[in-house]
């Protein structure tokens, strides 16, 4: 079923904000018991990466974030849904990190 609002030519499905939803992403919100909630649209097209989520070390696959969640693609277990708050932690640890060291760095360029 296509998400209300949304237009879908065959083979690529365009969200109300026009992000195109592609393949196994788009046939997942297609078929999503109780159709896909409209107003949960992509934020950025599909990214394949080598490390798809931080914070399972998932390996290699495709990701795409919507508003509410973030769908993920394995070759060997297809599309799923990823555990937004945990990719969410793994990030905010590794700012808390970069922060840490931006002010040791600063204070060492002071002394300097």
């Amino acid at each position: 079923m296509i998400p209300h609002g949304w237009k879908d030519n065959g083979t690529i499905l365009t969200a109300l904000n026009n992000v195109p939803v592609k393949a196994g992403f788009r046939e997942h919100i297609l078929n999503y018991p109780g159709g896909w909630n409209a107003d949960d649209w992509p934020l950025a097209p599909e990214q394949s990466l080598s490390e798809t989520e931080f914070a399972i070390h998932s390996g290699a696959g495709s990701r795409q974030i919507f508003r509410t969640l973030m769908l993920v693609w394995y070759p060997a277990r297809g599309v799923v849904t990823a555990w937004t708050g945990a990719e969410l932690l793994v990030y905010i640890k590794l700012s808390d990190a970069q922060e840490k060291q931006i002010a040791a760095l600063k204070a060492q360029l002071k002394t300097a």
